[in-house]
């Protein structure tokens, strides 16, 4: 049986192809990204839309790992400038930790509509809304 010159050439191309399919698919399975954890940051029931000064509400929120490892939050939570709280909390991946939170707005920001924010450290993630201080 003779090979003629057609028939080297189509079996040397479908070679160099599937060594081109091989190395391609070696190099994507090295570099193809994996898949990153995250955490949630939310707040969670009614918030306050409409605030009295001198008077004390609260509100909640949630931190949920899904980071795929253990993670240890350092959180910040503000009414307008003030500092209300801080904390930290240790989650394991799928943990989650509900967070009330009291606060008592000042006379010096009445009339105003100031943001009430929780901050995460080590993520650098914030949530925020708005109240009206009347």
């Amino acid at each position: 049986m003779k090979i003629d010159k057609t028939e080297y050439l189509i079996f040397g191309v479908m070679t160099l192809l599937l060594i081109i399919f091989i190395m391609a698919l070696a190099i994507f399975s090295f570099t193809a990204p994996k898949e990153q954890g995250f955490t949630e940051l939310y707040f969670t029931g009614e918030l306050p839309k409409e605030v009295r000064a001198g008077y004390e509400y609260s509100f909640s929120f949630i931190i949920h790992n899904y980071e795929s490892k253990r993670v240890e939050y350092q959180y910040y939570t503000y009414f307008g400038t003030i500092k209300i709280s801080e904390g930290n909390a240790t989650l394991e991946h799928g943990d989650e930790l509900i967070i009330n939170q009291n606060f008592i707005p000042g006379s010096f920001y009445r009339g105003e509509k100031i943001p009430l924010n929780v901050r995460l450290l080590n993520n650098d993630q914030e949530i925020y809304f708005w109240v009206d201080v009347k």
